[in-house]
């Protein structure tokens, strides 16, 4: 009788592991799923941030990173050792050794400036030049995200509308070889 029951309980198990119902495969779809949204509200919060219309610097761009690296998402396991997370990491040192006037005007770090900051972060001066960069990105996105509020366009509401929008938006190659 023991012996039919825990065959039973076998089968049982095997049929919920077999349709994905063990708990590992729930507590993985679950935190994949939260992740998702999480995801999706950094997002969404970054694009409100950038299209406030407030005075926007690299120091509110570090702020942003420092979320980003700071939160719940960076300590799970396969998370925190993502390229997506290492650069965030990477940006976060090397702004962490920019003073208060590089993070305000970025544009006036030059050549011993940057091997400074490189030095100082353990990263190298091409890192740095690509932190300058990618922030000066953001603010090419800033400035479309602006220019389609103030002319009442729909915004992108996530990443994919957002790829999308940029590929048929031709405004946005102006914005980006004025400030780039």
């Amino acid at each position: 009788m023991l012996r039919r029951n825990l065959s039973r309980k076998g089968q049982l198990y095997s049929a919920f592991g077999a349709r994905g119902l063990s708990i590992t495969d729930s507590l993985t779809r679950w935190g994949t799923e939260r992740l998702a949204k999480t995801k999706e509200k950094n997002f969404i919060e970054q694009l409100q941030s950038l299209s406030s219309g407030k005075p926007y610097s690299m120091a509110d761009w570090k702020v942003s990173i420092e979320g980003q690296v700071s939160s719940w998402r960076s300590y799970i396991p396969g998370v925190s050792g993502s390229a997506e997370m290492e650069q965030l990491k990477s940006y976060k040192k090397i702004m962490d050794s920019m003073s208060d006037t590089e993070l305000s005007k970025p544009e006036n770090i030059k050549g011993p400036a940057r091997e400074r900051i490189a030095r100082e972060s353990g990263e190298n001066i091409d890192d740095v030049a690509r932190v300058i960069f990618s922030f000066r990105q953001s603010l090419v996105l800033r400035e479309w995200l602006l220019l389609k509020k103030k002319n009442g366009e729909a915004l992108p509401e996530t990443e994919v509308e957002l790829q999308q929008m940029q590929e048929t938006d031709q405004r946005l190659k102006g914005i980006a070889q004025r400030i780039l």
